[in-house]
């Protein structure tokens, strides 16, 4: 009864176990092939009471390396790899295994140890299970059953997970294949979505520009035609059609010839033609229109050919001048009478084309009316301008005239400086029509005047070499001799046999000496200054300020800014000369207590700024008032092509400016390298 009692405990035992075995996929349901594995073991291991348990998938289960866990029993540790338990195992898991147990070494411990090694799966395709243990009856008939239900039972988890782990990957794939191309049709879509905006945008340009076109074209009050390679006008816009006295259907299909005075009519078909010869090339000619009605417009045509899928086409654009062409034909029949002056008389458009041509203008440049006429006049002249000639032409057309000069070359290659007056004329609204340019030969009063600057140069260099000289002289000899002279009056002076009344003397006479050296030596730097040789203008000018403020009580400012840092000799010299005759002026006539004197380099040259507080002076009395002292100053810088400007009036002092044109000034240069290569 007892025994039946323990079998019937250990049939309970076992039916317990099995369901908790068949229970397992339950468990396993969604989870990895390694979760599984470990799950089995941890049930093996406590149910059959082994001591260990080993399992390892393949690598056809997982899609990649093969899987081997192992399973301890409780307080032990694994210290040895599961490959390396997997590699001592191997013998045993070749074959077949029957229902003998297999006593093999302990692969974790010491001693030998029962094994159970199970396939999963019916070639061991998923892997293999192996349970082991000490006890000498394992495994018992009941755990080689519940081994190999649970063998199975993992063999169709595993199975399953391989087959969820293929679907997911496969779910996986699609979905990607899926977001790639939904991204891609979201690209395509995005790349649709801008061409058809900017196909939108682009048609809606071009229809606001066939609009604006349109409108230009329709209403723009200058006549506008095109025409094919045949001379038919394919369109005309209505303001071109009515100043020509037609409608726009009454022109359209129409040769374009028809509307040209017949005289002009070759000549235009000749000009269409090389149009159409000359793709994209603008070609402009004067012809006259006939209207409806028989009048006849002068027009300027300007013409180009384009070319379009079904043949070139023309697009001619024509500019009333008939009023311009009356008035040049009135203009030339009044310049007719120039003919009687000797004055060199031509006319020219605003387009410098010139249009007439006198008798003078034949002497004096060589070139007949017929040669002329017809030739831009700057270029058939060479012209020399005084200024950039836009600026001239603003004058031009803001006052109506302009007066210069200019050097102009004549047919014979010589060059000849004339005396040029411009006279515009406009019509009746102002518009500007032609230029009467009328020129006067003055290249001999020129030459005069170049000679004339040239003594002057010469004269005031002769007078500072007279000066140098000079005061080389009154440096090197008086004050040498004054300087002799106050040594032996020292000596005499020492002689102990003189009487008071005779030493006294010399001490008189020491001290006129020694100021009439002083008086030399100032009188030898105002005749040539050293300081301006070896150090400058700037230095110079200090020094000439000091020594005038002290020897005249005046207060003088100085100052001088952006100063190349080498001036022209004849530069420097000529403004040190004008401040100090400008400084002697105001010793002499201003009765000022302080000046100033401000020397300034710029972009457009050298300013030199000399001015007092003082009396002043009427400036109709200049002439009379200045002397030869401004007359000086003036010649000096007209030798340089530079200017001075005096302003002064009673009680309000007066203000001196000069200036040196910077081509003077570059010429420092010049001269330096000049000096280099002689040095």
């Amino acid at each position: 009864m007892e025994q039946t009692a323990v079998e019937i405990k250990r049939l309970k035992t076992c039916i317990n176990d099995l369901i908790s075995v068949l229970a397992l996929p339950a468990i396993w349901s969604g989870n990895e092939p390694s979760q599984i594995l470990g799950t089995l073991l941890d049930v093996l291991l406590g149910m059959l009471r082994l001591d260990f348990a080993y399992a390892r998938l393949s690598d056809s289960i997982r899609g990649g390396a093969p899987i081997e866990m192992v399973r301890l029993a409780q307080r032990r540790n694994l210290t040895t790899p599961p490959q390396e338990i997997g590699q001592a195992l191997n013998p045993w898991l070749a074959g077949d295994s029957g229902t003998s147990p297999l006593v093999v070494r302990n692969p974790i411990g010491e001693g030998d140890v029962s094994i159970a090694p199970l396939r999963l799966g019916l070639q061991d395709e998923v892997g293999v299970l192996v349970a082991g243990s000490k006890r000498a009856d394992f495994p018992t008939e009941t755990e080689r059953l519940l081994l190999g239900v649970a063998a199975n039972q993992a063999a169709i988890g595993l199975q399953e997970a391989r087959l969820l782990s293929e679907q997911r990957r496969a779910a996986e794939r699609v979905e990607q294949q899926v977001v790639e191309r939904t991204r891609q049709l979201t690209a395509v879509n995005e790349e649709l979505r801008k061409e058809i905006i900017e196909r939108k945008r682009a048609e809606d340009a071009l229809r606001r520009s066939e609009e604006q076109w349109r409108d230009v074209f329709e209403n723009n009050p200058t006549m506008y035609f095109m025409v094919d390679a045949t001379g038919t006008v394919l369109a005309v816009n209505p303001f071109g059609a009515e100043q020509l006295g037609y409608k726009v259907d009454e022109l359209i299909g129409q040769p374009v010839l028809g509307v040209f005075h017949e005289s002009d009519r070759e000549a235009v078909q000749r000009n269409v033609a090389t149009c159409l010869g000359q793709l994209g090339r603008a070609k402009s000619w004067d012809a006259r229109n006939v209207r409806k009605d028989g009048n006849v417009l002068w027009v300027r045509e300007t013409a180009k050919a384009v070319p379009r899928v079904n043949g070139p086409i023309v697009l001619i654009a024509c500019e009333d001048i008939t009023e311009r062409k009356e008035a040049e034909a009135a203009l030339r029949e009044q310049a007719s009478l120039l003919n009687l002056t000797h004055d060199s008389i031509f006319v020219r458009g605003m387009d410098d084309v010139i249009t007439y041509w006198n008798r003078g203008a034949e002497e004096l440049y060589g070139w007949t009316a017929e040669q002329a006429v017809g030739t831009v006049s700057h270029q058939l002249m060479q012209t020399g301008f005084p200024a950039p000639i836009d600026e001239i032409r603003v004058e031009l057309l803001r006052t109506g005239r302009w007066e210069g000069e200019l050097v102009h070359t004549k047919a014979d290659g010589t060059q000849v400086m004339v005396a040029s007056r411009w006279a515009l004329q406009s019509d009746a609204e102002g518009n500007p029509l032609a230029v009467l340019e009328t020129n006067n030969d003055i290249t001999a009063s020129k030459q005069a005047e170049l000679a004339l600057e040239d003594l002057a140069g010469r004269l005031i260099h002769t007078q500072e070499e007279e000066r140098s000289r000079i005061g080389r002289e009154l440096h090197d000899h008086i004050s040498q001799t004054l300087g002799l002279l106050t040594i032996k009056i020292d000596q005499l002076r020492a002689n102990g046999a003189i009487t008071p009344g005779i030493g006294g003397a010399l001490d008189e006479l020491r001290e006129d000496t020694s100021d009439i050296t002083d008086d030399v030596h100032r009188l030898s730097h105002r005749l040539h200054s050293s300081t301006l040789d070896y150090l400058g203008l700037v230095p110079a000018l200090q020094k000439l300020v000091s020594e005038f403020s002290e020897r005249h009580d005046i207060a003088i400012a100085f100052a001088h800014a952006s100063l190349p840092p080498s001036l022209p000799s004849e530069v420097a010299l000529c403004l040190f000369r004008i401040a100090e005759e400008s400084l002697t002026n105001i010793a002499k006539h201003s009765q000022a207590r302080s000046a100033n004197v401000h020397v300034t380099g710029t972009p457009d040259g050298i300013h030199l700024t000399v001015e007092d507080a003082g009396a002043g002076f009427d400036m109709t009395t200049l002439g009379s008032k200045g002397g030869l002292g401004f007359v000086s100053m003036q010649e000096r810088l007209r030798v340089l092509h530079g200017t001075m400007h005096v302003d002064s009036a009673p009680s309000r002092g007066t203000r001196i400016d000069a200036w040196v044109p910077p081509m003077m000034v570059t010429s420092a240069h010049n001269e330096a390298a000049h000096r280099s290569e002689t040095a």
